[in-house]
């Protein structure tokens, strides 16, 4: 009798966590992974050289961590709004795939000297401009001081997240859950580390 009413109760504060109310729509999956493409800023980048910035991670497993702890943050966030019992019975197992995060050494697009020609960065390498991370396509050279024009393109992180949900009660996750979680975790990295987003999360079964 207890068990019953545990899991109902469970049950009538999970209805009411998203906007779809209860889970009377589609069930889509517990389990997907969450897609998205970024013009990041110094924050979602590593760099394992004493050259990095204070704002960069020391490593792509820090990176990975710090936003596998917004994602969880976020998820709670959403469940405690409702009850603190929904913390509990959302249990959710959270990894990132790391392969597509930037490591990246900033050249700063200054002269060294007045010297009639010099090479300021090769193409590949990178500075900021505006707060976002830039690559250069092609070599970036002064001439008598001066930075001379060259190719530039804002650089592109991918942030891939893999969620899985343990929900005790047995209910399948709609896909207006995973829109309402994946605009949460977009708008929290958004407000930590200024970035830009080209998408609000592509979200796919897994």
């Amino acid at each position: 009798m207890i068990k019953f009413l545990t899991t109902f109760i469970l049950t009538t504060f999970i209805t009411l966590i998203f906007p779809c109310g209860s889970f009377n729509c589609p069930p889509f999956t517990n389990k997907a992974k969450i897609t998205y493409e970024i013009e990041p800023t110094l924050s979602l980048t590593y760099n394992p050289t004493q050259n990095r910035t204070s704002m960069q991670q020391t490593s792509s497993s820090s990176l990975a961590r710090n936003l596998k702890q917004i994602a969880i943050d976020v998820i709670n966030n959403l469940a405690s709004t409702q009850s603190p019992l929904l913390v509990s019975a959302f249990k959710p197992t959270v990894t990132l795939n790391q392969k597509k995060f930037l490591n990246v050494e900033i050249i700063p697009q200054t002269c060294k000297s007045n010297n009639a020609s010099e090479l300021v960065a090769q193409k590949g390498t990178y500075f900021v401009q505006n707060n976002l991370v830039m690559q250069r396509i092609e070599d970036t050279n002064c001439l008598n001081g001066i930075i001379q024009n060259s190719k530039t393109s804002t650089a592109l992180t991918t942030i891939i997240y893999k969620i899985d949900f343990l929900i005790p009660t047995g209910q399948v996750l709609c896909n207006s859950h995973w829109i309402k979680i994946a605009d949460a975790i977009k708008n929290k990295i958004i407000t930590d580390t200024k970035s830009n987003f080209l998408n609000s999360g592509m979200i796919e079964r897994i």
